[in-house]
């Protein structure tokens, strides 16, 4: 099985591979939700369905929320015409992503 190792933390399971999810720290960007945000934004890995899994972590939901929004917004911008990202991801994508953005918005 693959390991994803997000920082030394607790080991969670989830669709055939393990997933370790940070402990909170002092930094914002060290807590247990702004690093599953960035594994579930992720352009690759935004077809899968992270809902059950999210739920075996205890976390504050608004924060989380918050963490995705950036992550989201990191990833439109990434995408911006003419960038390498764009080059690499199939038509469509910032289109795609841009409407991911406008539902975590809502």
């Amino acid at each position: 099985m693959q390991r994803l190792l997000l920082r030394p933390a607790v080991e969670r399971q989830h669709g055939g591979h393990f997933v370790a999810a940070a402990p909170a720290g002092s930094s914002p960007a060290a807590s247990r939700e702004f690093e599953l945000a960035d594994l579930v934004e992720h352009l690759s890995a935004r077809r899968a369905d992270w809902t059950e899994f999210l739920t075996m972590f205890d976390l504050d939901g608004d924060r989380l929320l918050d963490a995705r929004r950036l992550y989201a917004i990191f990833w439109l911008h990434m995408l911006r015409p003419g960038s390498p990202a764009e080059r690499r991801n199939p038509p469509g994508t910032l289109d795609q992503q841009a409407e991911r953005l406008l539902n975590l918005l809502n």
